[in-house]
């Protein structure tokens, strides 16, 4: 799904793709998106992104997301805000992963769990990667598992 200068809501809704080489699931650009009670699951023969946001608002509830792939970065949020509201993402990567990145947005955390499965003898994955233009405005239980690494900022 595309999105472009436009907005989507899902509410109480499934989602399930597979096969693809690493075409995001959700791409928005200049947009609103709003998931609610929503499970979106991606299986990627190359590398998994399930949201890809850039310059966008991005309002997850009650959601379970789920990717696996070789590499793995389940969720993207470039520039805009995303916030993220009792939800859960999972990710499954064979050699690299991050369940959430963000470049130069702002971050809202209000009960968020982050979980690694999979393969740990290269596990050197970050659960919340941002840069040093995020700017994180609440962070509220945040809970992960499976990680090396909980969080990092860098510069790219």
């Amino acid at each position: 799904m595309e999105v472009a200068n436009g907005e989507l809501v899902l509410a109480d809704s499934l989602i399930h793709d597979s096969g693809s080489t690493g075409a995001p699931v959700i791409r928005a650009e200049n947009s609103h998106i709003t998931l609610k009670s929503a499970r979106i699951r991606t299986k990627a023969l190359e590398y998994g992104t399930l949201i890809d946001c850039r310059n966008s608002n991005l309002h997850v509830r009650d959601c379970h997301f789920e990717t696996t792939a070789p590499v793995v970065s389940s969720v993207a949020v470039s520039g805009g805000r995303g916030t993220f509201i009792n939800t859960e993402i999972v990710i499954t990567p064979e050699r690299a992963g991050r369940a959430l990145e963000c470049w130069g947005a702002k971050l809202v955390i209000a009960g968020l769990r982050l979980v690694r499965t999979g393969n740990d003898e290269s596990n050197g994955d970050t659960a919340l990667w941002i840069d040093r233009n995020t700017v994180v405005i609440s962070e509220k239980e945040l809970e992960v598992t499976g990680f090396r690494f909980k969080k990092k900022t860098g510069a790219h």
